[in-house]
């Protein structure tokens, strides 16, 4: 993969992202972002930036294409042994895999809304 602009592609593909989707997640317009993908924007250093911490991306492959994807973080026991099992699943079944895991973080962040709106509550009491 050779220009930059191929890489933001294959990021959008890996998360199933349309350009208006990917857009927002890094707080530019979808137009804006566009622009940036055919060539006819420039990339700042601050979209570089959020882009990587967004989505997980080795600066160094974004810019160069050389190096890993995705950025080195250290993996508990517990999701290295989930990733080997991910691995193994068919297509069809890591989608479901990921439809479940985000619908347990949508209802883990539901209950800490929850949770920091009752604590506020008692605050004004």
């Amino acid at each position: 993969m050779d220009k930059i602009e191929n890489r933001l592609k294959e990021i959008r593909r890996i998360h199933e992202l349309s350009q208006a989707e990917f857009a927002k997640r890094i707080e530019l317009t979808q137009g804006t972002y566009s622009g940036i993908e055919i060539g006819r924007e420039t990339l700042t250093e601050r979209n570089k930036k959020l882009i990587c911490l967004e989505f997980g991306i080795n600066e160094e492959w974004l810019l160069t294409g050389n190096g890993e994807m995705f950025s080195p973080r250290e993996i508990s026991p517990e999701g290295k042994q989930l990733l080997k099992v991910f691995d193994k699943l068919q297509p069809e079944g890591q989608k479901e895999v990921q439809k479940y895991a985000d619908e347990r973080l949508e209802l883990q962040n539901l209950r800490k809304d929850e949770e920091k709106a009752w604590n506020e509550g008692l605050k004004d009491t």
